[in-house]
């Protein structure tokens, strides 16, 4: 059972790690203008595409975040 818990963190934080990725800035400010200039990304999405993969994003740091807890205290319960 833990082993297919840290199992499905990974690939959630695998999940997480590329819808991270293939999103498009809001602005151009900030470090990121500074130090790399303008930022693109090579995915280019339809209209309406961005607010759903926001909520795809938002669900995957939820799923993440909450098997997190879950291995941590599986953990702290085996010492």
């Amino acid at each position: 059972m833990l082993v297919l818990i840290n199992i499905l963190q990974l690939i959630s934080a695998l999940v997480l790690i590329f819808l991270v990725a293939i999103q498009t800035t809001k602005r151009e400010a900030g470090i990121s203008g500074a130090i790399g200039g303008k930022i693109t990304t090579p995915f280019k999405l339809k209209p309406g595409y961005e607010e759903w993969l926001d909520k795809l994003t938002m669900w995957a740091a939820i799923i993440f975040f909450a098997l997190s807890i879950v291995v941590a205290t599986i953990y702290m319960r085996m010492k």
